[in-house]
């Protein structure tokens, strides 16, 4: 069986929670470019892969289920918050 030492597998998990947060942001802030069709491909690419890494972890009884549903949380706020004041807002809508 293919086993981590505890310190390589935190990197890891840091790793994938951290492009996990990149990606949300990335595609906020590229929302009316050309690049957003394909920057939302990898957002929901990651997004899927986070969202497994936590239900894997809590089967498994790791603690690190937390960490992941916590980014999982995080990316899903970070694509449906409208971060824009609310005079921009109003005036798209108009």
């Amino acid at each position: 069986m293919f086993a981590l030492e505890a310190a390589t597998f935190c990197w890891l998990v840091l790793v994938v929670q951290l492009v996990g947060l990149f990606c949300a942001g990335l595609v906020r802030i590229f929302a009316p470019c050309r690049l957003s069709s394909s920057l939302q491909s990898l957002y929901c690419a990651w997004l899927t892969f986070v969202g497994g890494a936590a239900a894997v972890m809590l089967v498994l009884g790791s603690a690190c289920w937390l960490g992941f549903a916590t980014t999982f949380a995080l990316m899903l706020l970070t694509a449906v918050c409208d971060f824009r004041p609310a005079r921009q807002v109003t005036d798209a809508i108009t």
